[in-house]
């Protein structure tokens, strides 16, 4: 998913990826985003766009992040993942 390029914070996907890829759990030091886009096969200014909330990584390329940063998929993007669970659910009801 492509958002619009704005700097309206309101169209935003809140995510918490730069910050734990600042500080990842159990690991000496950070990741910079040179360093997370080559573990994740993408460039890093894409990994930037992740940050930022400008796009969505691809359901592999979260899993990839996930494992680079030794966190949950819905640690990453804890509202995305709270709303597919509510979608999912929602679907069982009908």
């Amino acid at each position: 998913k492509t958002l619009p390029r704005t700097r309206d914070p309101s169209t935003r996907i809140d995510n918490t990826l730069g910050y734990w890829r600042r500080r990842r759990p159990g690991r000496r030091g950070h990741l910079s985003q040179r360093e997370l886009a080559r573990l994740v096969d993408r460039c890093p200014s894409e990994v930037g766009r992740y940050e930022r909330g400008e796009r969505l990584p691809t359901v592999p390329v979260l899993f990839k992040l996930s494992a680079a940063l030794d966190m949950p998929p819905a640690s990453l993007y804890p509202a995305l993942c709270r709303e597919c669970v509510e979608e999912v659910q929602s679907r069982k009801h009908e």
